[in-house]
């Protein structure tokens, strides 16, 4: 959080200030997506200034657990780098907090000539919202 915050400091300076509100919120989001891309994760969704991402099984080399434990260890790395992230010349600080579900779904690519479209099903995606509800800043939540 403190996105809030920083919307509200940014628009006291007008143009330059949606200037800098992008420039720090795709500086601050490149580096949270570049842990979960370096941990096997796959971006799947973005929803304001949070995201999707999600760890894929793989029976020939993963125990069924193995996605979980990547997506924990990932979790808790964006906490410990990213958690109290002091936001440059502005005196404002991004805090994070974590939702993790685990659990089988279904992916479905829809494509056009225009665009795709991922679509996901399943338990999880319904348990998720309940584990980052529950997460405080600064917390990982896992639910099953």
């Amino acid at each position: 959080s403190g996105f809030s915050a920083l919307a509200n400091a940014m628009a006291n300076q007008g143009a330059k200030g949606a200037m800098l509100m992008s420039k720090y919120i795709n500086d601050y989001l490149t580096r949270l997506i570049e842990v979960v891309y370096a941990s096997s994760g796959d971006i799947v969704a973005f929803a304001g200034d949070a995201f999707m991402a999600l760890w894929e099984y793989h029976p020939k080399r993963d125990t069924q657990r193995a996605p979980l434990l990547r997506a924990t260890q990932c979790a808790l790395g964006l906490q410990e780098q990213f958690n109290c992230y002091q936001v440059p010349g502005t005196g404002i600080m991004l805090k994070i907090h974590v939702g993790l579900a685990y659990g089988s779904f279904l992916g479905f690519l829809i494509e056009s000539n225009a665009r795709s479209l991922y679509l996901l099903a399943g338990r999880p995606l319904v348990t998720i919202g309940n584990a980052v509800d529950a997460a405080a800043s600064g917390q990982v939540c896992l639910t099953s």
